[in-house]
């Protein structure tokens, strides 16, 4: 039996291959085997790393021992992504029930966790009392677009398409920068970040540390004027912001992501528009502008077909990239 359980551990390493798709890793090391009077103990150690699931993912491991021919199952390993986790928790407090039985190990994106296991049962452990999450902390298990300053990166490698993901957006007119709260559901997102904000302020346990706000447009026309527009786009929700909660200037943080290529690649992505793959291609290789060429992505991507392609992204694509879209809340606890 023991030479079935070491062989297996050693097997482990393949679920970093399987999670390697979602574009991150989830490493098993530290296996440990020992036997403890009449039981066999099994350990390992569990890292997830960021990405290793996209944010509305659960990635399951169910680990087990074998002997060739019968088998022994471990407590599944449980990574989920943001999202994931917000819809769980939701679901879980509407339906008063689980949505799993309690006996897996969660590790989240970006944490290590040391799950273990064994092949005769031990007493249960007294359960811990967790402490009451802070204001901040419950809001975050609801929103994804307010999180612990800690995540924070700042823009040194522009933004994740997690992160685009799990933002709070508002929408805006083609060459306008001014907030329309009739537009869309401009008018419910602003008042839910602006609630949000006054009421973490407003907690004796956490507090706003600082607020991001990237502002975007879509490709089509000059580009000076766009990477202009895409400033005052960002500005204009600073301002809305600060107006209605009291935050400091120096708290907003203002991003300027200009012509939104990488917004317009998501899309295109997931869409099944014509001619999607030379799109995408265009998209991925080529610069935005090519001066000794004279030409880019924009003058590309509007030849294809004669035109047809473009006019269709112009009016099924574009309008998803005027936008401030990436607006997130960062807190710290008191």
């Amino acid at each position: 039996m023991k030479r079935a359980i070491l062989y297996l551990l050693f097997a482990l390493p393949c679920f970093g291959a399987q999670a390697r798709e979602a574009g991150g890793e989830v490493v098993v090391s530290d296996r440990l085997v020992e036997k403890r009077g009449g039981k066999v103990f099994v350990s390992f150690l569990v890292e997830a790393e960021r990405g290793s699931v996209r944010s509305g993912e659960t990635l399951v491991l169910a680990p087990v021992l074998t002997d060739g021919t019968s088998k022994w199952s471990l407590p599944a390993v449980v990574v989920r992504g943001t999202r994931a986790r917000i819809a769980t928790a939701r679901h879980d407090r509407a339906s008063g029930t689980p949505a799993w039985d309690g006996g897996e190990i969660i590790v989240k994106p970006g944490e290590t966790a040391p799950p273990a296991a064994e092949t005769a049962p031990v007493p249960e452990p007294q359960p811990v009392p967790k402490p009451a999450p802070t204001t901040a902390e419950r809001l975050a298990a609801e929103r994804a677009y307010i999180a612990p300053f800690s995540e924070f990166k700042g823009f040194g490698a522009g933004l994740l398409d997690e992160d685009r993901e799990e933002s709070i957006t508002v929408f805006y007119h083609f060459d306008r920068y001014d907030i329309d709260t009739e537009l869309k559901d401009n008018a419910r997102s602003l008042d839910d970040i602006t609630a949000s904000v006054r009421e973490i302020q407003a907690s004796s346990d956490s507090r706003v540390r600082t607020i991001v706000v990237a502002g975007f447009t879509s490709p089509e026309g000059d580009f000076a004027r766009n990477d202009r527009l895409g400033f005052e786009r960002s500005a204009s929700i600073k301002r809305y912001i600060m107006e209605r909660t009291g935050m400091a200037d120096e708290a907003i943080q203002v991003y300027n992501g200009s012509e939104d290529w990488q917004g317009l690649r998501l899309l295109v992505e997931r869409s099944e528009m014509p001619s999607k793959q030379r799109v995408l291609n265009i998209i991925q290789g080529m610069p935005v502008w090519d001066a000794a060429a004279q030409r880019g992505r924009e003058t590309e991507l509007m030849r294809l077909e004669g035109g047809r392609v473009w006019e269709w992204m112009r009016r099924n694509l574009f309008p998803e990239l005027r936008n401030a879209a990436y607006i997130k809340v960062y807190y710290e606890n008191r």
